[in-house]
């Protein structure tokens, strides 16, 4: 049904959720990236960091230093 209504899986619209407020989290904000990894409910920070630069392309500290915070 999400699917069908959404246009997208339930996973992927939960990832693009995350991502965007990761990426939020990370630019406009002093949160450690560990901080930032428990708010977002990943198990690790180690998971958060593979996550973040799959759906990102760089790393949280990479994005950060681009953001220009």
């Amino acid at each position: 049904i999400f699917l069908k209504n959404c246009g997208k899986s339930l996973s992927e619209y939960i990832h693009k959720k995350k991502i965007e407020e990761a990426e939020r989290l990370v630019a406009e904000t002093d949160l450690t990236f560990r901080e930032i990894s428990e708010n977002l409910g990943f198990g690790n920070e180690y998971y958060f960091n593979t996550f973040f630069k799959k759906h990102a392309g760089m790393s949280p500290g990479e994005y950060r230093k681009v953001t220009d915070r």
